[in-house]
């Protein structure tokens, strides 16, 4: 559950799993980020931490029933 929860915030920001990795200071690599989406791996206490801040959550949002809390962005042009 918790690599589904990190998929779906980086997905929603628009970030690569790269970009991620960058916004968490290279705690963990592109690869490793893979495994926990994935859930073959998972994260440790600090690296959820990490996420949680660059996401701009609570750690729970990524690890509890909570419901997913996802802020859209616009990318594009400015209607007129």
């Amino acid at each position: 559950m918790i690599g589904k929860r990190i998929k779906q915030y980086r997905l929603a920001h628009g970030w690569t799993l790269e970009k991620l990795a960058a916004m968490i200071d290279h705690a963990v690599t592109r690869q490793m980020l893979c495994k926990y989406e994935h859930g073959k791996s998972v994260p440790s206490r600090m690296v959820l931490i990490r996420l949680a801040r660059a996401f701009g959550i609570k750690v729970v949002h990524l690890t509890g029933d909570s419901p997913v809390m996802v802020k859209f962005f616009w990318h594009g042009e400015k209607e007129k």
